[in-house]
């Protein structure tokens, strides 16, 4: 139950208290996805009008734990005692994704003129499904890239001359795994090849690599 003392805290100081801040911990996951009332992981989701929990005043409680008007005062449940301390912890986040990227050729010491594939998966550890992911593979010079050999998946793209992976129209489902093989063709030799590749973009945190840092 609110008390006057709990409607002024404002965990993360952003000017909105908690019982109207849909983060109040400003860690990218709403505190209605951290509380466990919604599977959505998109940021500030507030409950739409054709969900049983609707949130009437959009202050990211649902209608089930909230008030008619809003008032935190008037004896009805409140924040703190629905939802869970995820949501105003900033050290603990369920919107964290875990993604894992593995990458392997067939061939380590090819020759001239000859055809490799490069294997990419994308395997999502995360206890929920993902959209938004962008992967980064550049070939390097001596290789050339070959689409008509390569297996693209479904509802993606591959660009050879930027080296995106465009996963971004298809949802990874928990424990779900994507797979893309480049094939290309060898046109230099007497070097070594140093061929990478990372995640590019991603719509919410990792919780253990950054998007994008050329590592």
């Amino acid at each position: 139950i609110f008390s006057e003392a709990s409607e002024c805290i404002d965990t993360d100081d952003d000017g909105t208290p908690d019982y109207l801040d849909t983060d109040s911990d400003d860690d990218g996951c709403s505190d209605a996805f951290e509380a466990g009332a919604t599977t959505d992981t998109t940021i500030d989701y507030v409950f739409p009008s054709t969900d049983a929990n609707w949130d009437t005043n959009g202050d990211g409680l649902a209608d089930i734990v909230d008030t008619a008007n809003g008032s935190p005062l008037d004896g009805a449940l409140g924040y703190t005692s629905i939802y869970s301390t995820y949501a105003t912890d900033d050290t603990k986040s369920v919107c964290d994704v875990d993604l894992s990227l593995t990458k392997i050729v067939d061939k380590t010491i090819p020759k001239l003129g000859e055809e490799i594939i490069f294997t990419i998966k994308v395997t999502n550890n995360s206890p929920f499904s993902v959209t938004g992911v962008q992967v980064i593979d550049v070939l390097p010079t001596g290789l050339t890239y070959v689409e008509t050999s390569s297996d693209i998946p479904d509802n993606t793209t591959y660009v050879g001359s930027t080296g995106i992976w465009d996963l971004s129209s298809l949802t990874i489902a928990s424990s779900g795994t994507v797979e893309l093989k480049i094939a290309a063709t060898v046109t230099e030799i007497g070097s070594i090849l140093t061929n990478k590749a990372e995640i590019y973009s991603l719509p919410l945190k990792d919780k253990d690599s950054t998007p994008n840092n050329n590592n």
